[in-house]
């Protein structure tokens, strides 16, 4: 058998995809698929067989791939149709190995020439050669003693339709589809024409070996080779399968010197390489793919086809292949697998790994062991299309009206470009978008909210993050939007928050504004209490929510006067306030009465979404007081204690004011016991008790409310409450005049106590007198 060591891929032609291929090569591009317009090379017209009947057969002949490229004895075809005759020298300088010009009839059997494997008659398989190279087929009908109106068909295998002899299948250098004698030109030295040698049966040997024949047209027919008919054919015991005919006497006697032959083998169940793609985790269609043969620097078969793709490798687990793709553009390499393993990228090398496709498009290519056996090796490129994120931070929350707000906006992107495939990120998975990407933002208030954005509504990302600031000075519901718009691979990417999204996905941000309000009454001290209209309050920020001191002007609030948003009398309320501590004091009492001295502090509020009120959710009542004074008239008071305690004295020159400013005298004696008021009152409240009706003199009000400390024999500090009603006026010492006390030791435990005892002696209420 003859070879060529050089070449070594004859069999590596996709099978699954495109079945007529262009097997030529490029070492630096791809090659592409055009459609050929070369020839027809079957030969007609007036044809001289130039060749002697008993001259011996010089030459030799070989069988090769379409383009006439001779392949070496370890390579295997793996189709019929990829077996083509060749002939002739295939060096330059020698012309040894050509045949003797003329008419040669061929023919396939099995490796002993027993067995005629050849379907077509002989008449379709004669070929001529000139300056000693096979320079196409013959017509039948320009065979010389053939009929010149014979039709150049056959009958075919068992069939009564008629197939051609010869085809001529684009493109020019694929194999024919038919493989019914195509012809292509042999682009090795020597030129020439190389014939397909289909149609032919299975060869019976079990190694897949076949034999081709040639013999001059003339000794054929001296032999009793018969150009127009076949012999019986043979089959196969079991199973009943039809393998080939008896042999053509026209390749018998007399000897070898009128024949040339060449082995080969085909093995129709070779190791296929078969490449897939997966994009976004759904099989992706459409993208080219290829095999390189790394040694000899050569694209296999015909180049990138698209994918799926399947490809026969030659075998032997000396094979050094890669399957490459193009990576898809804007997209980027994640991961690919041979045989269902991770397999790394393979760059540089000697011979160096091709980086692009020749059309722009990089390469990423993985190595692909070479295997003795008949199967399929998948090579699988996943691939996935970069994606980018917008989220914003916090994503709920809830301040208070005036608090300016930041808002964190998060860009970050994924460009799918996995650490292993080479030129990845250190990184997989979303990470930062580049610095300086824009974001803008976008609010819409609703529930009485007016935020706005304090500085502008765009910001540019440094490791991902920017800010921005909000504030509403009014209650209510604020959504924000974000929108970013940068390149990831050369993609441009929009990504934007929105409702019902997840936190990492990016939901829009949602913030509730909450105010606070105060609410408190001012009333008298009756029983039952009656609310009083007319004041005005004086209502200070201390604190805002988180502890810290605010220094803002105060308010002043009037009974039924914006902003007091309660229209009943000596009820108050004021909303819409920043939250925060908040203190109440009178600044103006109702028309005859004392103001309350008292300023009410609410405890710091740090709960959101409170309508807030001072103290603990209400103000204790203001409670004002009516103006005069009480005295015990011009002599002591004495009382008849409970239980034989005796009795007790408040001696003369007992006088308490409402206003507590004034000056105050209380002296009470008991037995073994003396108390004397020695500071100013601490409270006092002087009432009109509907239920009490006094006699003249004429005074605002009838019962004296108070708390006071004073010294109880001597020893501070004692605490006293009392309580002096003037039921029956001046001259007095009637029953209705009543009095309850109650008095502590400065341990604080209770000395002595009653509560609306009669008395005998006078109290008196009067109208105040200034003084001093």
């Amino acid at each position: 058998m003859h070879m060529k060591s050089s070449m070594r891929w004859l069999a590596l032609l996709p099978v699954a995809v495109m079945a007529a291929a262009v097997a030529c090569r490029d070492d630096t591009v791809a090659p592409q698929l055009t459609p050929s317009d070369a020839p027809q090379r079957v030969l007609t017209g007036s044809i001289t067989d130039e060749y002697t009947a008993g001259t011996p057969v010089h030459g030799a002949i070989f069988t090769t791939t379409p383009d006439g490229d001779v392949v070496n004895g370890n390579t295997k075809y793996t189709q019929k149709i990829e077996v083509y005759l060749d002939g002739g020298p295939r060096n330059a300088n020698s012309q040894a190995a050509g045949l003797p010009d003329g008419l040669y009839v061929f023919q396939i059997t099995d490796p002993p020439g027993k067995l005629l494997l050849s379907k077509d008659p002989a008449r379709c398989r004669v070929v001529q050669v000139d300056g000693g190279v096979i320079k196409g087929t013959v017509a039948v009908a320009s065979i010389p003693g053939q009929d010149p109106a014979a039709a150049d068909v056959w009958g075919g295998s068992g069939s009564t339709k008629n197939n051609p002899c010869h085809v001529e299948d684009a493109p020019e250098g694929a194999a024919g589809a038919s493989g019914q004698h195509d012809t292509n030109a042999d682009t090795e030295l020597g030129g020439g024409t190389t014939v397909q040698m289909m149609p032919f049966f299975d060869t019976p040997n079990n190694g897949g070996v076949y034999k081709a024949w040639i013999t001059p047209l003339k000794a054929y027919l001296e032999k009793g080779g018969n150009l127009n008919t076949q012999t019986a054919g043979v089959y196969s015991s079991s199973p009943r399968t039809l393998i080939g005919y008896a042999p053509d006497p026209g390749f018998k006697n007399p000897g070898r010197n009128f024949v040339k032959t060449d082995n080969f083998k085909v093995v129709e169940n070779p190791p296929f390489i078969r490449i897939s793609k997966i994009l976004d985790g759904a099989p992706y269609t459409g993208w080219p793919v290829t095999v390189y043969e790394l040694i000899e620097g050569e694209w296999v078969g015909a180049g990138f086809r698209p994918t799926v793709a399947t490809f026969a490798i030659p075998l032997g687990t000396d094979v050094q292949l890669l399957a490459c793709e193009a990576i898809l553009a804007g997209s980027a390499p994640v991961s690919a697998t041979v045989g269902g393993v991770n397999a790394p990228r393979v760059t540089g090398g000697t011979p160096a790994v091709p980086t692009t496709d020749g059309q722009g498009h990089e390469l990423f290519c993985v190595a692909v062991p070479g295997t003795a056996s008949a199967t399929t090796i998948d090579v699988v490129f996943t691939n996935a299309s970069p994606d980018a994120r917008i989220s914003i931070s916090p994503l709920d929350d809830t301040n208070g009206i005036g608090e300016p707000h930041v808002l964190t906006a998060l860009v970050q992107q994924d460009d799918k470009k996995a650490a292993n495939t080479g030129g990845g990120d250190a990184v997989t998975g979303f990470g930062p978008a580049p610095n300086g990407t824009l974001v803008t933002l976008s609010l819409t208030n609703s529930n009485g909210a007016t935020a706005t954005f304090v500085g502008g509504n765009t910001c540019t990302t440094t490791s991902g993050t920017c800010t921005v600031t909000i504030n509403s000075p009014t209650a209510g519901t604020v959504v924000i939007h974000a929108t970013t718009t940068f390149s990831v691979n050369g993609v441009s990417l929009t990504r934007s928050t929105g409702p019902g999204l997840a936190t990492a996905v990016g939901d829009d941000a949602r913030k509730i504004y909450s105010a606070g309000s105060l609410s408190w009454v001012k009333i008298d001290a009756a029983t039952p209490p009656r609310y009083l209209a007319g004041a005005t309050f004086r209502v200070r920020r201390t604190h805002d929510r988180f502890g810290a001191a605010v220094s803002t002007p105060d308010l002043s609030v009037t009974d039924n006067v914006a902003p007091d948003a309660n229209s009943a009398d000596g009820q108050f309320l004021v909303a819409g306030l920043p939250l925060g501590r908040y203190c109440i004091k009178e600044t103006a009492a109702p028309a005859g009465y004392l103001l309350d001295p008292t300023e009410q502090c609410g405890d710091l509020v740090s709960t959101l979404n409170l309508s807030i009120a001072s103290p603990n959710g209400s103000a204790n009542p203001f409670v004002n007081s009516l103006e005069g004074r009480m005295t015990g008239g011009s002599g002591k008071i004495e009382i008849t204690l409970p239980n034989n305690g005796g009795t007790l004295t408040i001696s003369t020159g007992f006088t308490i004011h409402c206003d507590i400013t004034l000056s105050n005298n209380i002296e009470i004696n008991w037995p073994g016991n003396r108390w004397h008021l020695d500071k100013p009152i601490k409270t006092a409240t002087c009432l009109d008790d509907p239920n009490v009706i006094p006699d003249q003199p004429d005074a605002p009000f009838d019962t004296f409310l108070g708390t006071a400390e004073g010294a109880l024999n001597g020893q501070a500090i004692s605490r006293i409450s009392f309580t002096f009603v003037d039921g029956d006026g001046s001259p007095g010492g009637k029953a209705n005049d009543r009095v309850s006390l109650t008095i502590w030791n400065t341990q604080g435990q209770v000395v002595l106590s009653f509560t609306n005892l009669p008395i005998k002696g006078n109290l008196q209420a009067h109208e105040d007198q200034p003084h001093k």
